[in-house]
């Protein structure tokens, strides 16, 4: 994704949003895409109580300003784990494990006073700016 289709997205979510952040905003949707899919699976899921729980857990954790992303990952691990069988709910899941990794990169660039790292690959570094 292009540079300037990043900053177009950020700008856009945060206009709909009321200025809020644009990765929380992400994640939301995406929990909520989830969550809505989910419901609309007709077949019996053995791990339904634990994915449900989980996405329960993104709707509190999105509330926060700062969102923990240790919790976020862990959230996403637990959801994967009970749906990932799932390809009903496969563009779902890519679509929440993509706004829990925008929080990963953001951190990312924090932690290297903002720079891009050396490490870091050409899409990510597409993402942060």
């Amino acid at each position: 994704m292009r540079d300037t289709e990043v900053v177009g997205r950020r700008k856009a979510a945060r206009a709909a949003d009321g200025g809020a952040d644009p990765r929380v905003s992400a994640l939301r949707a995406a929990a909520a895409r989830v969550r809505r899919e989910l419901d609309e699976y007709p077949a019996e899921l053995r791990d339904r109580r634990m994915a449900e729980d989980a996405l329960d857990t993104f709707g509190v954790l999105g509330g926060a300003s700062a969102p923990d992303l240790a919790a976020l990952r862990q959230a996403l691990l637990v959801t994967a784990a009970a749906l990932g069988s799932v390809s009903a709910l496969s563009d779902g899941l890519a679509e929440l494990r993509a706004a829990v990794e925008l929080f990963a990169v953001q951190r990312e660039f924090e932690q290297a006073g903002g720079r891009i790292a050396e490490h870091a690959d050409v899409d990510r570094a597409a993402h942060v700016n």
